[in-house]
Formats: C-alpha cells, structure tokens, sequence
C-alpha cells in the first residue's frame, strides 16, 4: 500500500478527499491528515509518504514554505497542490519545486482527482520496479567485488612463495587498487559473537553489506581510500592516502574506528575487536603485515570486546595450567552439588582472570576448559543420572570456537548453570532423593573415611533400609560406589599431580597404604606405582 498524507486548513476538504475517494482499490491508504503545513512537516520527517497532497493557502505555514521543506530535507514523496484560481501564480511557483500536478478548488471532482491517482499509482508502480532493479543490479555488483576481494586475500594467505609481478596486476585490475603506487595501512577486524550477529541477518552478505555501508558514509568527507576485504567472521581493512604522513595517517584511522564502532554499536547491535598492523607499506610489507595479523589473530583471545590495539606479539607463558587442577575440579564440583550458582559463576570468573594474568596460550586455555567440563561431567556420570549430558564431541563444539576469554568465561558459566539445573532435577525427584544426596555426601567427603552408617545417620535412615534402598537405585552397594569412586579420584590425581602414591592414599582418607595399593589393584588391574610411572591407560 502506498501511504498519503492531506494538509488542508479547511477540514472539509480533507474529509471529503478521505471519504469520496476509494483509495484502498488503487493500493492508496490515507494514514493522516493535518490543518497546519507545520504538524504536516513533522510527521513527513518521522514517516515514509509516498504522496502529499496539500492546499496552498494555509495559516502558519503555507503549502509553498511546506513543499520547499519538503524539498531541501529530501522527504521522498510525490508532492500534488490544492489551489484556487486566484492562487494560480503560487502554483506555477509549487510546479517549479517539483510538484507533480494541481488540482483547483473550483472544479474538485471524484472522477477527475481519481484519474490523477491512477496516473501516480503507474509512476509509483514504475519507479518500485526500476528501484527494485538498480537495487538488485547493484547488490550483484557487490557480492561480485565482495567475492573477487575474498579471493585476492584468500590468496594471498596461503601464498607463502609471495605474489609475482604478474598476479599484483591482475589483482590491481580486478579490483582497481594501485598496490604498486600507493602505501596501506592494514587492519584486521573481528565481529564480536559473530555466531550471534549473525542470525539478526537473512544471510552473512547482509551483515557485510550493512558494515560496509557505515564505513563508506565515514570515509566520504575524509582524505582516506579504503577497502574491505571480508572473511568469516572478520574482515581485513585497507587503508590508504597519499597525502598524510605515517602519524597523520596512524592518528585519523583511530579517529575513524571510533567513529566506526559507535555508528555499528548503535545502527546494527554489534562491535568489533580491532588490531592495527604496520602502516604505510607496499607490495612485500603489505603482504608481511596482512599474514601476520591473520597468523597471530588467536591473540585476539585476551581482547576486551569492543576495543582496538596496534598490533603487538605476545609472548605465552610456558608455566603448567593444570597446576591446582584437581582442587579447581574437586570445588567447582562441590558447588555445583550444592547448587551455589553465583558462588560457581564467580568462582569461574576468578579463575578466567587468574588465566589472562598468565597469558597462557589460548589453545592450552581451551584445552583446560575441555578437560574440566569433560571431567565435572565424569563425575555426575559416576552417580549413574546422565542420560541426557553432553559427550566429549558436544563438549568441543561448545568450548573450542570461543574466541576469546569472555566468551569461554560466559560458555563455562552456561556449562555449570545446565549442571546445576541437572543436579536439582535429579535430587527434587522424590523416589531418587535419598540416593542422590548419600552420593554426593560421597563426592563432599572424599577425602574422609566414609562408612555406611555415618551416611545413614546423615540422612536420618536406618542403616539396613538405606542399604537396601541404594542397592535397588544403583545396582551396587553402597560401599562398592565408594570405593569406585575413590578409585577414579586416584587415578585423576595420579594422572594430574605430581604428589607422591602415599600422599594420594592419605588424601582419599585411606589410613593403610597398603589397603589402597590392593584396592586399586582390584580395581584397575595395577598397581598405582605401576599406572603412575609406565603411563597406562585403564579401561573401567
């Protein structure tokens, strides 16, 4: 439906315009009507209008002063005038703004004003159409330069020989860039949460597109050249002029990412992080800045979101992660049974910081991560109630596309929130409730003797009803669930500690070295000097 606006100070008038026309059956709505060219301004500034239909003489503001508006805020609307006779030499100067027709007081008819609409309904109709082609003409366009620039930085990544004479002036061609006469500046930019930014849009040209729309705006009144060379999830930026010097140069690009970010932050709902490569350069430095900002954009990991940085090699620290592991697991598993979700949150939050401090490197982070979701998940499924958790495939499609530390600290939270949501499933269900909380008494207490009777009156139970109540749940008794899952603590701890097999043995509350030694031979085939030393892998 097209849209039309009646300004008329003689209400008549537009009530007869609204009612005698049958606007809806040439895909007219009239959507409001004013008395003052003032009110009328205000509504064309805030709305879409496709026809304007106004009187001449108007108190405030006459339909002369509204259509010279109209024309200098450059309100996209056919524009048609109401006169009288004697108000002829008005219209000549309304026909001179622009004015598609007019239509005189004196000889207001329906079948006349109708053939007028229809007349303006084809010339909407036209105009939809051509716009609707130059718009797809001109989205081609696009998606073919977006392609050839893809192409022209796809290959110059994977091109470590460096790129001939030959290919710089096919490329220079294809793209009409002078990478031989003029100097870049290159900059890689990362879409914050991408897999999120991404589903606000039909598809990932759109997204492009729009970015690309914002910057063009930007860069127009500034003496800069740029180009945008889009990759999933990110994009390379070329900047180049020829009339700055390198600070000039350096100083106005900042200038103009902070602009950037606003207009994205504020137009499209999203930010970027940005690094900043060494400026001013040709052929080979080009080519030595572009691979290196992309070969070390895993730096991008200790990035606040929302920032941008002169590019800068990190050195990692080469310290263990998994130091204090087993008492990271042992108490991030403690809230969890407890069902403390901000204490979990804000003890992950801890540990996150602890890890940017180090500047471990990010794939050792991911690793630990994974380690420790898979290992909190053995836990659980030692109590038997895990149908519906995750596996370690699962795992890695959560954990190792995180792209930076807030990022894993938000997954890790999410992790421990579905697990603690399992958790209280499992122990609001009346007919296991007993059960799960005896095994996580177990997991609280490992490190302490625990015997059937202690958890018996724990719980408030009989000792020989508890017993036969955790046989039925679980298929074994309670002093076998026990002593199984001491025995997976052992073998953590004898894989991820350096502590001696005595220490282990004492830190499970066994008081009897040589009962463990038994207990974990019957267990798991070895001995634990045997498992800790040859490097054997067990089998449950």
């Amino acid at each position: 439906m097209y849209n039309v606006v009646l300004v008329d100070d003689d209400v008549m008038v537009t009530e007869f315009l609204h009612a005698a026309i049958p606007w809806n059956d040439y895909n007219f709505q009239v959507v409001d009507s004013f008395q003052d060219g003032t009110e009328a301004l205000e509504f064309l500034e805030e709305n879409t209008v496709d026809l304007l239909i106004t009187d001449i003489g108007m108190p405030f503001m006459n339909g002369i002063d509204l259509l010279e508006n109209v024309s200098k805020r450059k309100i996209d609307s056919i524009n048609v005038i109401i006169s009288c006779h004697d108000e002829f030499h008005l219209a000549q100067k309304a026909l001179k703004l622009g004015t598609y027709d007019y239509i005189l007081k004196e000889s207001m008819e329906e079948d006349m004003i109708i053939k007028l609409i229809k007349r303006i309904k084809t010339k909407l109709d036209n105009e939809k159409t051509t716009k609707h082609q130059q718009i797809k003409a001109k989205q081609l366009l696009q998606e073919n330069n977006m392609a050839l620039k893809s192409k022209f930085m796809e290959e110059l990544l994977l091109d470590n020989l460096g790129p001939t004479a030959e290919w710089w002036e096919k490329q220079e061609e294809l793209l009409d860039m002078n990478f031989s006469g003029e100097r870049y500046t290159a900059v890689l930019c990362f879409i914050d949460q991408y897999h999120k930014a991404i589903k606000k849009y039909e598809k990932e040209t759109l997204l492009y597109f729009s970015i690309q729309n914002i910057l063009e705006e930007i860069i127009l009144p500034m003496p800069f050249h740029v180009e945008e060379f889009y990759l999933k999830g990110k994009f390379f930026l070329l900047f180049s002029s020829k009339k700055l010097g390198q600070t000039e140069t350096e100083n106005l690009i900042e200038k103009i990412l902070f602009e950037f970010y606003n207009k994205l932050e504020t137009y499209l709902k999203i930010t970027l992080t940005t690094l900043i490569g060494e400026g001013n350069q040709l052929h080979e430095g080009l080519v030595k800045s572009i691979q290196t900002l992309y070969n070390h954009m895993e730096q991008r990991f200790y990035y606040e979101h929302h920032s941008f940085q002169k590019f800068e090699l990190v050195s990692y620290t080469e310290q263990s992660i998994f130091h204090g592991y087993n008492e990271t697991q042992d108490y991030l598993r403690q809230l969890i049974l407890k069902k403390d979700q901000e204490e979990a949150k804000k003890y992950i939050g801890e540990k996150i910081k602890k890890i940017k401090q180090h500047q471990y490197h990010p794939s050792v982070v991911k690793d630990w991560a994974t380690k420790l979701v898979l290992d909190l998940r053995l836990s659980f499924k030692s109590l038997g109630r895990l149908e519906h958790q995750e596996d370690v495939s699962s795992t890695n499609k959560l954990i190792q596309p995180v792209e930076t530390f807030k990022e894993l600290e938000m997954v890790m939270n999410e992790i421990v929130l579905k697990m603690i949501e399992y958790a209280d499933i499992i122990e609001s269900s009346p007919k296991n409730e007993e059960v799960f909380k005896a095994q996580r008494f177990v997991h609280e207490h490992i490190n302490k003797k625990i015997s059937l009777t202690e958890v018996a009156n724990h719980l408030h139970l009989n000792a020989s009803y508890f017993s036969r109540v955790f046989k039925k749940e679980t298929g074994e008794n309670f002093i076998e669930f026990v002593t199984r899952i001491k025995m997976e603590k052992a073998k953590e701890m004898l894989n991820n500690t350096t502590k001696p097999v005595e220490q282990i043995a004492y830190d499970l509350g066994f008081d009897n070295k040589s009962y463990f030694f038994r207990t974990f031979k019957k267990q798991f085939g070895v001995t634990p000097c045997d498992y800790k030393y040859s490097g054997s892998v067990l089998i449950n």
